[in-house]
């Protein structure tokens, strides 16, 4: 799944927006929640007969965790630097002759950057924001019945989407819950070879959708 073009597009409008902006101070804060990995179609490239034409990824519910660090501005912006990790247990994969049960885990570390909005309010600040970065992904261990499916690592163009409430509990410090929903180009992987002929060593795409919900605080200096 490619990811939109438009999202490049519109964090630079938004940066664009914001050059001229009062520096406020800058913050730092830790996060962490649930990450959900939304199932994932599996795109196989290859030209024989017997080539896997589409399959799906399930995945277990996981977690994430990360730190941003970012420019508190005037006009309620801000801009945000973003480093998450996240980790799911594969639960199953929709293969060439029906569900398997399937092992191994998916990670990624994301480095991102982001603008955010903060509308006014009293101690309740709610927020939208959007990003752009570059995200790691990696598949260790994957298997099924019949052995090794395919492992390794890619790094990937992001997008993401932000949306959360932060609560004010003193004047330099806040307490954030948001969703995060972030889409990468696909990876692209390798079967193993050691499984069925007629699809070992056949590169495969992989697609990466996670939605976060992340707990927060940020303290501003």
């Amino acid at each position: 799944m490619p990811i939109p073009r438009f999202i490049p597009v519109a964090v630079a409008a938004l940066l664009a927006t914001t050059a001229t902006a009062r520096a406020e101070g800058f913050y730092l804060g830790v996060q962490g929640g649930y990450n959900g990995a939304v199932d994932a179609e599996l795109n196989e490239d290859c030209g024989i007969l017997l080539c896997i034409s589409d399959g799906t990824a399930v995945y277990d519910p996981g977690a994430a965790i990360g730190v941003v660090f970012g420019l508190d501005m005037s006009g309620g912006w801000r801009l945000e630097g973003e480093l998450t990790y996240r980790e799911n247990r594969f639960d199953e994969i929709e293969w060439f002759d029906g569900l398997r049960q399937t092992d191994g885990r998916i990670t990624s570390t994301a480095l991102m950057g982001n603008v955010i909005y903060d509308y006014e309010a009293d101690s309740v600040q709610p927020y939208l924001g959007a990003g752009i970065g570059a995200v790691n992904v990696s598949f260790d261990d994957v298997r099924d019945v019949d052995g090794a499916l395919f492992d390794g690592s890619e790094t990937v163009l992001a997008g993401q989407f932000i949306g959360g409430v932060g609560l004010t509990l003193a004047p330099s410090t806040t307490l954030y819950i948001d969703y995060r929903a972030m889409l990468t180009e696909d990876v692209s992987l390798v079967i193993d070879p050691g499984q069925r002929a007629s699809i070992a060593g056949d590169p495969v795409d992989v697609e990466y959708f996670v939605q976060s919900v992340m707990i927060g605080i940020r303290h501003e200096f």
